[in-house]
């Protein structure tokens, strides 16, 4: 069970919204140099980066001679400031969300944090003489997200460095385990890298799923309840949560608590089974995307609706010139190109066709429209598992979720806050669900017609469903990437501010383990370093509002950022997203008239002089 945690209550010096004068800072000692740090803060976070501020005077500022003037700032602070970071008025260090970073970052507006990297006498080092900020413990991904090439207009990998990464916040799914007990499930936490020595170390027989059923003779553990399935036969039902479940095993899962489809399994007081508003773990699972770059055009044209499937490379290959390994995913040119060569070439050999984008994102719509009905002309059904937009009736989705409404929901690490003070006394989380196939398919349709999941033991077609990850011949494992959104944040120096050396030695402290450490204690952010993020420390603290925490640090590692993070601002998202989230998701508009409607549009925004930026690593 969970471990409920209760927070002390702390009492805060002055009112964000209402003042922005330091608290507690009194002037620097003599021959200090004098910096002002602002931050985004709430209710959670904001003792905690007075206490990381306190700590760093205390101790490390005194060996820097840097002394931090701290002033809070308003959650979304990050979104007006541009008058300021064109003023000589900035702060010297400031905490940006990645949302805005690559406008103010395009105008100029921050200091070159590789250079200061680069000067190994402005490196801070602990006492064996390592650098107290390790830049390779950060995931690549998140260091990614703020690098620019000004001129070039190219964000990515190999670009320049403007801001040093200030934790994750990611996506994942919450689960009751209430609804999930009394449902039959029972529940374990083993990482799939883990699950063969925890099989041999403890005699079990689990198989890699985030969700599986056996029968009772192939019972992979002893003493584990059984239940119902939905055919109302006795299994054992497990759920992993820290494998992802596949596509398939997220819907039968739903099903549970969905009373559409769960009379013969015993009823469930929950209405759904899910909700999620984002589409982008369907889509980022097998290698699509909402845009993708034409180099003949030279800008971005909106790809969420492309037809072309996708391609997983099962060998290393080159195709169109890029090179693949197995395991690797094709890039948007490159599965295009292979459509325009009408799939012939001698590296198809060495591919494996998945799912297109807009199969993913029907995959996605179809969760929300009701039970049956046709999503688009293609003939896909509704589930009618998620409450659609017009359902929600106003609520928040963790308003849904805390209510007992829905059993699983997908929400960004930082509502973890509202969901421990609510009612709700017992849940957890697990990692979004993933492209994944298994030998013989995940799901057979019973004589009603309706989708079941195949038990694993059982015997369809004359062969028994062993639920082992299906391989191509080389032995690549056909699944697609782990994929999660998330929106971060980072520390930059304002350019036009001065003091960009103290600026710099109070960041690494900021953004080091013993900095992320504090911080992090507010629940909003995984810490940034890997290492310290991974530990037992960290995993076990005692501020932790959930037992499954590790579930979250794996997914700081592979989260990306939201579509309105791609470009400059994210303005042109909304050509399109206002009416997905509407007629679209309520089940009024199909899919084939939501691409007619807002396709032409939404790429004469994109090309747009406003949109010059290309990442060069999605």
């Amino acid at each position: 069970m969970k471990k409920l945690k209760i927070l002390a209550a702390f009492a805060v010096c002055f009112a964000i919204a209402a003042s922005l004068m330091a608290c507690g800072n009194d002037s620097a000692p003599e021959g200090f140099t004098s910096i002002t740090f602002w931050a985004a803060v709430d209710e959670n976070t904001d003792a905690y980066y007075s206490e990381l501020v306190d700590t760093y005077n205390n101790g490390q500022g005194k060996e820097d001679l840097v002394y931090v003037k701290y002033q809070p700032r308003g959650s979304d602070y990050s979104s007006n400031v541009g008058t300021t970071l064109s003023s000589s008025r900035a702060p010297e260090v400031m905490v940006i969300s990645d949302k805005y970073f690559k406008n103010y970052a395009a105008q100029n507006y921050f200091t070159n944090i590789d250079e200061l990297l680069a000067n190994d006498a402005l490196t801070t080092k602990d006492d064996s003489g390592q650098a107290i900020l390790d830049l390779s413990d950060i995931p690549s991904r998140s260091v990614d997200r703020f690098r620019l090439n000004v001129e070039t207009r190219e964000a990515g990998t190999g670009t320049t460095l403007y801001g040093i990464p200030n934790g994750d916040n990611p996506t994942i799914i919450y689960y009751n385990t209430a609804l999930f007990d009394a449902a039959g499930i029972n529940m374990i936490s083993v990482l799939e890298e883990d699950l063969d020595e925890y099989n041999r170390a403890n005699g079990t027989s689990y198989m890699p799923h985030g969700y599986a059923e056996y029968t009772v003779d192939s019972a992979p553990a002893q003493n584990l309840k059984t239940s119902k399935d939905l055919n109302g036969e006795t299994v054992v039902k497990v759920f992993n949560d820290l494998i992802p479940m596949n596509w398939e095993e997220l819907r039968c899962l739903s099903y549970y608590f969905t009373p559409a489809y769960n009379s013969k399994a015993g009823g469930s007081t929950s209405t759904y089974g899910f909700l999620n508003e984002w589409w982008f773990s369907y889509g980022w699972s097998v290698g699509g995307d909402c845009v993708g770059y034409d180099e003949a055009k030279g800008q971005y044209i909106f790809t969420l609706g492309d037809e072309n499937p996708n391609y997983l490379a099962v060998n290393d290959v080159t195709v169109n010139g890029t090179e693949y390994k197995a395991g690797e995913i094709l890039l948007y040119a490159d599965r295009t190109y292979v459509a325009e060569q009408n799939a012939q070439g001698d590296f198809m050999s060495s591919l494996y066709e998945l799912p297109s984008q807009y199969e993913a994102f029907a995959e996605f719509c179809a969760l929300s429209q009701t039970k049956g009905v046709s999503v688009d002309n293609y003939g896909k059904a509704g589930y009618g598992i998620s409450p659609s937009p017009s359902t929600l009736n106003n609520q928040s989705k963790v308003a849904y979720f805390t209510s007992g409404s829905v059993a699983m929901v997908c929400d960004e690490y930082v509502q973890a806050n509202t969901i421990a003070k609510s009612t709700l006394k017992s849940w957890d989380v697990a990692p979004l669900y993933q492209y994944r196939e298994y030998v013989g398919g995940s799901t057979y349709t019973d004589a009603d017609g309706e989708e079941n999941l195949k038990v694993i033991g059982a015997t369809y077609d004359g062969q028994e469903y062993t639920g082992e990850l299906a391989t191509a011949e080389s032995g690549t494992p056909l699944v697609g990437y782990q994929a999660a959104s998330s929106l971060s944040s980072c520390y930059v120096i304002p350019a036009k501010a001065g003091n960009h050396e103290a600026a710099w030695k109070f960041i690494q402290y900021a953004a080091s383990a013993e900095g992320q450490a504090i911080v992090s204690q507010g629940n909003t952010q995984i810490p940034n370093q890997i290492s310290y993020s991974f530990s037992d420390e960290f995993c076990n603290r005692e501020s932790n509002l959930m037992d499954n925490i590790l579930a979250l640090s794996d997914a700081a590692t592979y989260t990306d950022i939201g579509d309105w993070s791609y470009l400059e601002d994210g303005e042109w998202v909304n050509d399109w997203a206002n009416v997905l989230n509407t007629d679209v998701r309520n089940g009024a508009m199909k899919l084939d008239t939501f691409f007619l409607q807002v396709t032409t549009s939404t790429n004469n925004d994109l090309s747009s002089s406003q949109y010059k930026i290309r990442i060069t690593t999605k």
